[in-house]
């Protein structure tokens, strides 16, 4: 039986002279033990396709709605937020997606992240990724970063990026989350050097962009 304990985060920072260990070691054990994984798929079920969104256009712009399901098979403009979790330590929150993911399983990703349903705003949908995620507060204020154009390499969605700072004990929900870790910049940087594709995509460039912008301060 998978208990939630089990299944539970890894939320402790690193020890100051470890570095991230490789996404292919006990964290991702899962992927190479079959009967775990579909006791999870069976306890968490994919059930977002039906999903409403705002489909828009190259100017991000609501020109309709389609659930989520056919907004990927045809491609369609959308929007996600992203938020970036810092501890007090400076360390950022990574998540590794559920494996019964649909975009990206697997692999890891900003700290919490989320379509926009139908009608919602960027601040509204990250406030509420990051509560249903990873249990942090609704009424905590969130700091504007930059925002993301919608490409391929976006999966086509426009993607506003978040971030915030807590130092309260992250709670990440087993239906979305089956890993966590608190990074160091520099440990950062060179796990991603060593092991760019155990990485999202929309992740890299935001990460990118962000050291980019503190380089140039």
């Amino acid at each position: 039986m998978v208990t939630t304990t089990q299944a539970a985060m890894i939320l402790t920072p690193p020890p100051q002279d470890s570095e991230p260990q490789s996404h292919h070691s006990a964290v991702g054990a899962w992927r190479e033990n079959p009967i775990v994984e579909a006791r999870l798929r069976m306890r968490y079920p994919s059930s977002d396709q039906e999903e409403l969104l705002d489909v828009v256009d190259d100017d991000d712009q609501v020109i309709s709605q389609a659930t989520r399901g056919a907004i990927h098979r045809a491609r369609l403009r959308h929007r996600a937020a992203h938020i970036l979790v810092y501890n007090p330590a400076g360390e950022l929150f990574l998540q590794r997606r559920a494996l019964w993911k649909e975009c990206a399983p697997g692999l890891w990703d900003t700290s919490a992240a989320g379509h926009l349903a139908a009608g919602e705003n960027y601040a509204l949908a990250a406030s509420r990724e990051l509560e249903e995620e990873l249990g942090i507060s609704t009424a905590l204020p969130l700091t504007r970063l930059f925002k993301l154009a919608a490409t391929v390499a976006t999966g086509c969605e426009f993607v506003e990026v978040f971030m915030i700072t807590v130092a309260q004990t992250l709670s990440p929900n087993p239906a979305e989350i089956m890993a966590g870790r608190w990074c160091r910049t520099s440990a950062l940087e060179s796990w991603i050097g060593t092991e760019r594709s155990a990485f999202t995509g929309t992740f890299l460039q935001i990460w990118a962009l962000l050291r980019a912008a503190e380089k140039s301060d």
